[in-house]
């Protein structure tokens, strides 16, 4: 398939996109989406240096809305880069399975400032996003990115284009223009920078988000894209191949937001089956970590990998099984505490890391007999000194797969993660404020009220 001919079957599809309204199914998905992505941008704000960095960061009484103490507005562009990396520094974001990566906190945030300095109606929001997710996952779904080469920055600019030009009503050209304009500005972030807790990782995708936010504008002035861009990008300089016909395969019969996974521990996607499996063990028997002997943990590549025991920070700790399992067996939880530098100087964490052992293994067969090839599965077998191994087993962390989050659940991490910042009333309204939005005329005086009204009531 030639790229022009991919490129007429996603104007095609973007035409009906643009005419027909979304399934009540996908709008749903889309809103939890939303939902879970904007409850992790408030809880990152207390992270020092989103702190530190919003708090240096230029006032004014119009722009877009920062999530922090004083209800700050700013330069569009600073907000979607202060807010994408406050999501993406938790490691507490939704994500899709066949991209293999973090999707929404690539374009949520840069829909949101739009749709708040352009006061934009709520109604157009989830839409924009439901759009803007699509191309982004298809671009990760159709490429196979080189391994040292990081989805965050890389899917940004084009997800975020297409989204906005959706949000600002452009035409199914414009904004096909936009995604060929957009795919010749991804970054090239290091996956390397994870492992060594350089939280410069924390920005790439805010800064492709930014560059996104330029291109509709960018498209009007007469620029004009490359046919060639994404092929070239995705499948020689940032990855090893690129399929056309994948990129177009079932567009328009099915929606990507419909097949995404949510996180409920706030570490890397390869830690937590681990942790799961640990906590299977734990339900049945309580282990006494001083009298363990020896951890075992069985698991995919590249997950077996993972083998850090020194991290010298929470996010090098992110990447870490043997942290992962150290912090779960003492403290119970991976929750965004579970990587406080407290933690990590934890002297009963650092002598269990020492007694974890990584191995590439086997998945035991599933029940169904069909194997689930995107699978992210771990067995954890603790040895002790007072009884026989223990072994628990993960098929698929919570979340995904054969275990998909509830809403119960997801309200439950809405809660956990923005009442400790904007107070049991303020968290409410902020649900609230994304549960209706398509009652909202004006998206951006909606919640610059809900933060006003939260700061006033118990904002931190």
């Amino acid at each position: 398939m030639t790229p022009s001919e991919m490129y007429a079957i996603t104007g095609q599809f973007i035409a009906r996109f643009v005419e027909t309204p979304l399934p009540d199914a996908v709008t749903e998905r889309a809103r939890l989406i939303a939902l879970d992505t904007v409850a992790v941008i408030v809880r990152g704000y207390r992270e020092a240096d989103i702190s530190a960095y919003t708090k240096a960061c230029p006032t004014r009484p119009h722009g877009a809305s920062l999530i922090r103490a004083g209800g700050g507005r700013t330069e569009p562009g600073q907000a979607i880069l202060c807010n994408t990396a406050s999501a993406a520094a938790l490691e507490l974001c939704e994500g899709h399975r066949r991209a293999m990566g973090h999707i929404a906190l690539q374009i949520l945030p840069a829909v949101l400032a739009t749709a708040e300095v352009h006061h934009l109606p709520g109604r157009r929001i989830l839409p924009a996003l439901t759009l803007g997710y699509e191309i982004a996952t298809r671009m990760g779904a159709a490429s196979k990115r080189h391994f040292r080469a990081h989805g965050h920055g890389i899917w940004a600019a084009a997800g975020s284009a297409v989204a906005i030009a959706r949000l600002l009503e452009r035409t199914p050209d414009e904004i096909v223009e936009c995604l060929k304009i957009a795919s010749n500005l991804s970054l090239a972030p290091s996956f390397s920078t994870h492992a060594e807790g350089a939280t410069v990782r924390n920005l790439t995708a805010g800064m492709g988000a930014m560059i996104g936010y330029q291109v509709p504008a960018l498209q009007q002035a007469g620029y004009l894209g490359s046919l060639s861009a994404m092929s070239v990008t995705l499948g020689e300089t940032l990855g090893a191949s690129f399929s056309p016909e994948r990129f177009v395969e079932g567009m328009g019969d099915e929606f990507c937001v419909m097949d995404n996974y949510f996180k409920f521990d706030a570490s890397g996607r390869h830690m937590q089956a681990p942790a799961q499996a640990l906590r299977e063990i734990m339900a049945q028997q309580l282990v006494d970590p001083e009298k363990v002997k020896r951890i075992r943990v069985e698991t995919y590549q590249p997950a077996a990998t993972l083998t850090q025991r020194e991290p010298p920070n929470g996010l090098a700790a992110k990447t870490s099984i043997p942290y992962a399992i150290a912090a779960q067996l003492i403290l119970g939880h991976l929750g965004v505490e579970a990587y406080d530098a407290e933690r990590l100087r934890d002297p009963r964490i650092q002598r269990l890391m020492q007694r974890v052992e990584l191995w590439e293994g086997q998945p035991d067969p599933p029940a169904s007999g069909r194997a689930d090839p995107m699978a992210r599965w771990a067995r954890v077998i603790v040895e002790t000194d007072t009884s026989e191994p223990l072994c628990g087993y993960c098929a698929n962390p919570p979340g995904e797969g054969d275990t998909p989050a509830s809403a119960t659940q997801l309200r439950d991490k809405f809660d956990s993660l923005t009442q400790p910042m904007l107070g049991a009333a303020g968290a409410a309204s902020l649900y609230r404020l994304f549960s209706e939005l398509e009652t909202l005329d004006d998206f951006g005086q909606a919640l610059v009220g809900c933060l006003l009204e939260a700061e006033n009531r118990n904002f931190v």
